[in-house]
Parts: structure tokens; C-alpha cells; sequence
């Protein structure tokens, strides 16, 4: 635990030591380098992290049935019954 409360004083300090407000927004820097800072904390939040919702119809899909006898048909050179 103290080795935890030691990364979050340094992660603390370092946030700190960075401008804030009008000075931050004029450098890409600055907001880099708080945007690292930030990134270690996340371990360190308690939950479940949200994910993105994709619609039903806009997610990945399994390949089609044919698809898949065409597959095993040229893997086990199957005939085809019609």
C-alpha cells in the first residue's frame, strides 16, 4: 500500500507541476503530457470501464451458411447433393 500512495503523490506532483487553464490550451504539449499522467490512473478506478454501443445491424457477422459449405466442400472436396 505505501508503494500505491507513493505513484499517486509523484503522479499527483506531476499533475500539479503542469500549467493549468489559458497556459495549457496554448501548448499541444502540455495537454499531452496531462493526458499521460491521466492514463495511469486508470487502473486505479474501481468498476467496470463502458463500452462503445454498435448497433445490431453494424456489427461484425459470421459468415453465411454457403459460405461455409463452400469451405469445407474445397477442404474435404465434398460433392455437393442438389
Amino acid at each position: 500500500t505505501s508503494m500505491i500512495k507513493d505513484c499517486m503523490l509523484n503522479l499527483e506532483a506531476i499533475l500539479d507541476s503542469l500549467p493549468k487553464g489559458k497556459e495549457m490550451a496554448d501548448s499541444k504539449e502540455n495537454v499531452s503530457e496531462r493526458d499521460r499522467v491521466m492514463a495511469h490512473t486508470t487502473c486505479l478506478l474501481q468498476g467496470v470501464t463502458p463500452r462503445n454501443y454498435t448497433p445490431l445491424l453494424k456489427r461484425v457477422t459470421c459468415s453465411t451458411l454457403d459460405e461455409r459449405i463452400e469451405y469445407y466442400r474445397k477442404k474435404r472436396k465434398i460433392a455437393i447433393v442438389e
